[in-house]
């Protein structure tokens, strides 16, 4: 079922409400997108899962059609405008697919996660594509490294966004996490001739300046680019593989 809807959804590129209003599908992740977190959570074993974020309820449908043959699967959204701006058309796809096994928490997530860690939960996966300011993003993950189980992993959409791409940058320093999955987004636009001459006249101005100056005037993303995120990545897992061994003033440039 929830693979019909699926595709009759991408495919119209419209979703409806619940009087069957049509709408238009935008903010979702792309089929690919879904299919590889499916993946992700079908290899795993995976049944608890959490999102920030649900819009159109895109992602939602690929993670509960993962958990659906779990023995108790359950799921969470927080999605404080899901019955205003987004008409309740996520979790409607939710129920027309028939998964039961779901709850929204319609909360601000720096109100709804904290709740959550504070009745003991852990989940196993987690996605974040809530609000995209940087503060938001890693406040976000503050919380959900603390609901994920050693070993379970955490995704980040829209990394191409300067904001996401920092606190995936700054998260995946953290002793106890790596990048397991990317995934390329063929739509994110390419660098130009132009830019990529640029970029390397800069570099090598840069390489000429003594380095105790580089760093007062250079920010880290550019003295230190990540390889850890390849140019076009669109979405990143990282997973955490125990606990948090930092001491009380670790801080790594990111």
């Amino acid at each position: 079922m929830a693979a019909a809807i699926l595709e009759r959804i991408l495919a119209a590129g419209t979703v409806e409400d619940e009087h069957g209003n049509a709408l238009p599908l935008h903010s979702n992740i792309s089929a690919h997108e879904g299919q590889r977190i499916s993946a992700c959570i079908r290899r795993c074993g995976i049944e608890r899962t959490l999102e920030v974020g649900c819009a159109s309820g895109i992602s939602s449908l690929y993670i509960c059609d993962a958990i659906s043959k779990q023995q108790n699967p359950h799921h969470i959204v927080i999605d404080p405008e899901q019955s205003t701006n987004w008409h309740s058309v996520g979790v409607q796809n939710l129920r027309r697919a028939g998964f039961t096994f779901w709850e929204l928490i319609e909360q601000p997530s720096a109100l709804a996660l904290p709740s959550l860690l504070g009745s003991g939960l852990k989940v196993q996966f987690a996605l974040i594509d809530g609000l995209h300011t940087f503060d938001q993003v890693l406040l976000d993950f503050f919380y959900v490294d603390q609901l994920l189980e050693d070993g379970g992993i955490v995704a980040f959409d829209d990394v191409g966004m300067t904001a996401i791409n920092r606190v995936v940058r700054y998260a995946s320093n953290y002793p106890n996490y790596r990048m397991v999955e990317s995934v390329n987004d063929s739509a994110l636009p390419k660098p130009s001739l132009k830019h990529q001459v640029f970029d390397f006249l800069m570099r090598r101005l840069t390489n000429a300046v003594p380095s105790r100056v580089r760093e007062e005037y250079f920010t880290d993303s550019w003295l230190r680019p990540s390889e850890k995120i390849p140019p076009g990545v669109n979405m990143v897992f990282l997973q955490k593989s125990g606990p948090d061994t930092r001491t009380w003033d670790w801080y790594k440039a990111f």
